[in-house]
C-alpha cells in the first residue's frame, strides 16, 4: 500500500526556476524534429531554436547511448536529442508523474527488497548509485535491473565514489554502502518530500547529469542530535512511463 503521507504532501515551496522546455548551448539554430527517436529517422520539420519555450513535452526515450525528448509544437510532434533540448516538469507535474513510484521505491529500500526495487529501474539506462548529490560516472556504481535483484547477496568490495573529505576511494560492500549512503535514516518517514524543487541546491546537482529528470527529494532537517540529510531519486521517462535512473545521498555520514 502506498503511504498516504508521501502522496498527499502539499508542496509549499516555489517551483523549480527552470521548468518547461529550453535549448542547450549545443543546439543548432534550426532544430530538426525526427519522426522517431533516432538520428537516422526522417525529419518532419525544422524549428528555430528560439521557439523552444513554446514546446510541450510529450514523451522521452533512451536507446542506451543517446537520450531523446518528444515535443509538440503547434500541431506537429517530433523527437529531438536531449543534448539540444531540455524539457523539465513543474513541481506539481513531477509529483503527479512519479509520486506513486517514489513511495513504492522508498518502501522497497526500507525492507531491503531489491527484487521489487528492480521493477522500477530504467530498462536501458539502469540505475546509478552515488554517495553524494553530484554524479561522477567514472567512479559511481551502476547496475542493470537484473544485477540489482541479487546485489545484496554479494560480499564483494566495490568503489562507490570518492570521499569528499579525504579524496580516498569509498570501498565498501553493498551492505555497508546501503546502511551508510542509501538508507542511513528512515526516509519512508521523511518529514519533507519535494518534487523538482531546487530551493536547497541538491536537485540542481542531479540535473547537471540528468537534465530532464524528475527529482524527488526526501529530507530530514538539521536537529540538535543529527545533521540535515537527503535521499534523492532521479526519474526519467521512457515511452510514457517514468523509471528510476539514480539514487543519490546528500548529508553528513561521519
Amino acid at each position: 500500500m502506498v503511504p498516504v503521507a508521501l502522496l498527499a504532501l502539499v508542496i509549499s515551496v516555489a517551483p523549480a526556476p527552470e521548468t518547461g522546455c529550453w535549448t542547450t548551448d549545443y543546439a543548432p539554430d534550426s532544430l530538426a524534429l525526427h519522426r522517431e527517436p533516432s538520428s537516422k529517422a526522417a525529419s518532419i520539420r525544422s524549428v528555430p531554436k528560439g521557439k523552444a519555450s513554446s514546446f510541450v513535452r510529450v514523451d522521452g526515450f533512451s536507446n542506451g547511448s543517446q537520450d531523446w525528448v518528444q515535443i509538440r509544437t503547434g500541431e506537429v510532434e517530433g523527437w529531438v536529442p536531449v543534448r539540444y533540448v531540455v524539457c523539465r516538469l513543474t513541481s506539481t507535474e513531477a509529483q503527479e508523474a512519479v509520486a506513486h513510484q517514489a513511495s513504492a521505491i522508498v518502501q522497497a529500500l526500507k525492507k531491503e527488497d531489491f527484487q521489487s526495487l528492480s521493477d522500477y529501474v530504467h530498462p536501458t539506462k539502469g540505475l546509478l548509485l552515488s554517495p553524494y548529490a553530484t554524479v561522477d560516472r567514472k567512479v559511481n556504481a551502476h547496475f542493470s535491473a537484473a544485477e540489482l535483484k541479487t546485489i545484496a547477496e554479494s560480499p564483494a568490495l566495490r568503489t562507490w565514489g570518492v570521499d569528499d573529505g579525504t579524496g580516498a576511494p569509498i570501498r565498501l560492500t553493498f551492505s555497508k554502502y546501503y546502511s551508510k549512503f542509501m538508507y542511513d535514516r528512515d526516509f519512508a518517514t521523511a518529514p519533507k518530500v519535494t518534487y523538482n524543487d531546487d530551493s536547497t541546491g541538491e536537485a540542481k546537482k542531479v540535473w547537471e547529469e540528468f537534465p530532464s529528470a524528475s527529482v524527488v527529494n526526501l529530507s530530514f532537517p538539521e536537529s540538535e542530535s543529527k545533521p540535515e540529510d537527503h535521499l534523492l531519486l532521479s526519474f526519467e521517462e521512457q515511452q510514457g512511463k517514468w523509471y528510476l535512473t539514480a539514487i543519490l545521498h546528500a548529508g553528513w555520514t561521519i
